[in-house]
C-alpha cells in the first residue's frame, strides 16, 4: 500500500472554476483485495454569487471484481484536500443519504477542506453510498470566507481523496487517494488509521530485533 508523497500527481493538481458551467472531474482508483475499485466524480459549478456558490455533483462506481452482496464495493465518501478561497461551511439541501462539510477529518488522510459522504459522517457507515455500476448526483452548497467570481475563482486542489466499504474478498474499508482524469492519472491505495498501526507495531518491533541482534 502507498501512502500519499509530496510527488504525487494529486497533491500537484488543481482545477479552477472562473465561470458557470466549469466541470472538474476526479478518478479514483486502485486493486484492493481482488476488488479492481474505480470512481469519476465531477463537479460542475452551477451558479454563484457573493461569498457562496452552488455544484451540481456525479459519482459513478465504475469498480468490478471481487465482493459480495448488493453493496460490495461501495464508495461511501470523497473529499478536496484544499478549497480557495477559505472553505466556512458545505451543505447537501433537500438530501437524505448525502451530506457534505468543511474543514473535517478523512480516514487515512486526515483534516480535508471539503468532504462528500454518505452516512453519518465523512467515513461513512451504514448501506449507503455509490453501488457498483451505478452514479448518484447531488446538489452542494458551499460558503466561502470572501466572495467569490470572475476575478476571484475557485479552486479545488489535491490532495483527492475517497472512502469505500465492503471492499473485494475480505469486506474491509479502503481509502483510495485521486487524481485528475486524464493519461497520466494513477492513483494507489492509502493504509486505513488501523493499518498504519500494524505498520508502526511491526516497524518497531523489527527495530527491537534488530538492537537484539546487535547487542
Amino acid at each position: 500500500m502507498v501512502a500519499f508523497s509530496t510527488a504525487d500527481v494529486s497533491r500537484a493538481a488543481a482545477i479552477t472554476f472562473d465561470s458557470v458551467g466549469d466541470t472538474g472531474m476526479f478518478h479514483y482508483g486502485a486493486l484492493v483485495d481482488g476488488a479492481s475499485l474505480c470512481a469519476d466524480v465531477t463537479y460542475t459549478l452551477a451558479s454563484w454569487g457573493g461569498a457562496s456558490a452552488t455544484f451540481k455533483v456525479a459519482a459513478t462506481n465504475c469498480s468490478t471484481g471481487a465482493g459480495s452482496g448488493s453493496t460490495a464495493n461501495r464508495l461511501v465518501s470523497f473529499g478536496v484536500g484544499v478549497v480557495n478561497p477559505d472553505l466556512i461551511s458545505a451543505d447537501v439541501p433537500g438530501q437524505t443519504e448525502w451530506d457534505a462539510a468543511a474543514n473535517t477529518n478523512f480516514p487515512g488522510l486526515g483534516t480535508v477542506d471539503l468532504c462528500n459522504f454518505a452516512g453519518p459522517n465523512c467515513s461513512g457507515g451504514a448501506s449507503l453510498g455509490v453501488d457498483m455500476n451505478a452514479t448518484d448526483q447531488f446538489g452542494l452548497t458551499l460558503m466561502f470566507a470572501s466572495a467569490v467570481g470572475v476575478e476571484s475563482p475557485i479552486t479545488f486542489s489535491g490532495p483527492f481523496a475517497s472512502k469505500w466499504q465492503s471492499v473485494g474478498t475480505s469486506g474491509n474499508g479502503a481509502s483510495v487517494n485521486g487524481c485528475l482524469d486524464g493519461p497520466n492519472c494513477t492513483a494507489n491505495n492509502v493504509p486505513e488509521p488501523g493499518a498504519l498501526a500494524l505498520l508502526s507495531i511491526a516497524a518497531i518491533s523489527f527495530g527491537v530485533a534488530r538492537r537484539r541482534n546487535a547487542a
